[in-house]
């Protein structure tokens, strides 16, 4: 009655589709199906083999950093396909990208799977209160834009509330909208 109390033997497949067993707290057996996308996993399996040389050739790739041979090779490739690969360690491609420091390739990895996406900037106008993240600093600044920014332009005008320095240009990508 209760999942959470069942002990449960290991899994045996029949016929294509996993069984369990197992033993309920008063002592009963109870046998259940498993789930049937059990039995189209050998069908993933097979297609898996097909694409072994690719899949070898893709973690050498994320081995090598090499971010251009890897968007040739997964280009050619579904992401439900290669998002599932894992080496003989169970190590997926974003995650060997991450333990051999390819950042290359990491990033190749996470914007295909949507996972970083590029920071779009925000309309700043004359007077906004805005955060400014500094390199080697942990909190941000806070500043006032002191002049109209155009969407493409590179920097800002700020004026920041912390000293009494005359207003200085900053990175625009360093500058975030304080809502």
């Amino acid at each position: 009655e209760d999942a959470a109390s069942m002990e449960l033997a290991s899994p045996e497949a029949v016929d294509g589709v996993l069984w369990r067993q197992g033993v309920d707290t008063d002592g009963s057996c109870i046998i259940s199906a498993g789930a049937p996308a059990r039995a189209a996993s050998a069908e993933l399996r097979d297609a898996a083999d097909a694409d072994a040389p690719k899949k070898a050739a893709c973690f050498r790739a994320v081995v090598q950093n090499d971010a251009e041979g890897l968007v040739e090779l997964l280009g050619e490739t579904s992401i439900d396909v290669w998002q599932r690969w894992e080496n003989n360690a169970g190590k997926d491609l974003v995650s060997l990208s991450l333990e051999r420091g390819s950042m290359k390739v990491y990033s190749v990895l996470v914007r295909a799977l949507g996972i970083v996406q590029e920071r779009k900037h925000s309309s700043l106008d004359r007077g906004d209160a805005v955060w400014v993240i500094e390199a080697g600093k942990v909190q941000p600044r806070q500043a006032t834009v002191v002049e109209d920014v155009k969407d493409e332009s590179e920097d800002v005008l700020l004026e920041f509330w912390d000293d009494n320095l005359p207003a200085m240009r900053v990175q625009r990508s360093r500058v975030s909208k304080a809502y």
